[in-house]
């Protein structure tokens, strides 16, 4: 292909499943002075941006891909209680389901009134959007289920009432044996896993 300047381009098209090659010609052509690389219309630079999200994806695929945790980073503490998940999407949410990692689901309470608490859900969809927009390429980034994930959650939660919930937050704010309410919170939310 020759470019308006009568250069010639090399261009080279790569699915989501050729990414492995992928990683192998940028290692020849990165520092070519006219290397310039383009995902879905986005002109990225590796060094400076993360590529929004695709460095992080190719760091998905180099510990193992589907059959990783990578995306949830999950330390060992966390495999050990099972396959809830330790975020929101992934971890560049920074929204968590348990308290030791970035900000807890809890963080979005708004008020605890009478044992009444509740949990201000569009706060916490604006916050997981705007963390997420930084990773955009990522394809496996999907905010539809991210706010579908976020929509399961209960606006208000009567303490007293829902000992479901009330024990998730009462185990939240003081980690304890998550495993009694692991089985449960995992079918609430697999359909968006």
């Amino acid at each position: 292909m020759v470019d308006e300047n009568n250069e010639v381009v090399y261009r080279n098209i790569f699915r989501r499943e050729d990414m492995k090659n992928f990683q192998k010609l940028y290692t020849i052509v990165n520092n070519w002075k006219s290397c310039q690389i383009y995902v879905n219309g986005y002109k990225i630079n590796f060094d400076v941006d993360d590529g929004l999200g695709f460095n992080c994806y190719m760091g998905f695929l180099n510990h193992g891909g589907p059959s990783s945790n990578y995306c949830q980073h999950m330390g060992q503490w966390a495999r050990s209680i099972g396959p809830l998940p330790n975020y929101f999407g992934c971890f560049r949410s920074h929204i968590s389901f348990i308290q030791w990692k970035r900000k807890p689901w809890f963080h979005f309470i708004s008020e605890n009134k009478n044992n009444r608490i509740k949990i201000n859900l569009d706060d916490m969809l604006e916050v997981a959007r705007n963390n997420l927009e930084k990773c955009r390429l990522c394809p496996l980034i999907d905010l539809k289920k991210v706010e579908s994930m976020i929509r399961a959650m209960p606006p208000y939660v009567d303490l007293k009432r829902s000992s479901y919930w009330a024990q998730w937050y009462q185990n939240s704010l003081y980690p304890g044996d998550q495993r009694r309410y692991q089985k449960d919170m995992l079918s609430r939310i697999s359909k968006f896993l």
